[in-house]
């Protein structure tokens, strides 16, 4: 609905918060990390990454790395 959009437009054009940082509505954070995560990947700590292999070795699920 336009109004939507000009009620979002209008927000996107308030003060931040926090200096330097973008206005944001709801969903547009996880949008923006979704996309990031399709282009570039999860980001998942060595700590995780340790924990996961170990994992598929208890089940036998082969390790692709």
């Amino acid at each position: 609905c336009s109004s939507d959009l000009a009620l979002i437009d209008q927000m996107h054009g308030s003060p931040p918060a926090v200096a330097g940082e973008p206005v944001r509505v709801p969903g547009e954070r996880g949008e923006e990390l979704a996309l990031r995560y399709e282009r570039e990947g999860v980001p998942v700590t060595a700590e995780r990454l340790a924990r996961l292999r170990q994992l598929a070795d208890e089940v036998g699920v082969p390790w692709i790395a």
